[in-house]
């Protein structure tokens, strides 16, 4: 089942709403579109089928029909978009395309606040890996690394290349700002370094100071006379074998 239309029932009560609601939690679920306007659901019943929606990932079209306040769509702007990390902005809604039709009597009925209309508009895009992406971009300006320091640097190539994905999909949109992703990037990238300094130190250290080595080898094994510059070199190479 596909659509379910359950207008025009106000005999339901807040049970009832409850009972229907367990269809949108179900794994099986494939409800796309689900109709309920004309109905007693209040503002606690639609909580409900907010809350019910927070794993779904097949309902595209809820109508509700009946006016709120700012105040009572937090709920749906939560399950559109949690942004009180990362990780749960993620694994938010992605889904839900349109909700709420409401009559329009502005002094009656207001329509939907601009950030629950963003991300219905958002939700619009098939590629849902982006829209998880713009909306993480658009809300958290420093990524938290320590979760991933149990496994070191073996996560940061993940990283940059996620970032670098980033890159290419908000240069599609209007407000893509390279020089702000950058700087998400490199504060990543500092995280880590600050957390595991050898880890990153001591081998680009080693490379640096193999690369003095095989300098020394090439201008030794020259005919020509390179006194001065070997001695900077070797100078060099010193003080980066002091950092090991």
């Amino acid at each position: 089942m596909e659509v379910l239309d359950l207008s025009r029932n106000a005999a339901i009560t807040i049970k009832g709403w409850k009972k229907v609601s367990i269809l949108l939690e179900r794994p099986r679920c494939a409800l796309k579109r689900l109709y309920t306007w004309n109905n007693n659901i209040g503002n606690e019943g639609a909580l409900v089928f907010a809350e019910a929606l927070i794993n779904n990932s097949t309902l595209q079209t809820f109508i509700i029909d009946r006016g709120y306040t700012v105040s009572d769509w937090v709920p749906f702007s939560k399950l559109l978009c949690d942004t009180s990390s990362p990780n749960n902005t993620y694994l938010s809604n992605h889904t839900l395309q349109d909700v709420g039709q409401v009559y329009s009597i502005p002094s009656y009925q207001p329509g939907l606040p601009n950030d629950v209309q963003s991300y219905l508009d958002l939700n619009k895009s098939e590629n849902k890996g982006q829209v998880a992406m713009k909306k993480i971009l658009q809300h958290h300006s420093h990524f938290d690394m320590k979760p991933f320091f149990e496994w070191e640097f073996k996560v940061l190539p993940i990283m940059i290349s996620w970032f670098t994905n980033a890159t290419l999909c908000t240069r599609t949109t209007d407000d893509s700002d390279d020089g702000t992703l950058n700087r998400k990037k490199f504060s990543a990238i500092y995280d880590f370094i600050r957390e595991f300094p050898m880890l990153y130190v001591e081998p680009m250290t080693r490379q640096e100071v193999a690369e003095y080595s095989s300098m020394e080898m090439l201008l030794r094994g020259s005919e020509m006379q390179h006194t001065s510059i070997l001695e900077e070199i070797h100078r060099c190479k010193t003080n980066a074998l002091r950092r090991i």
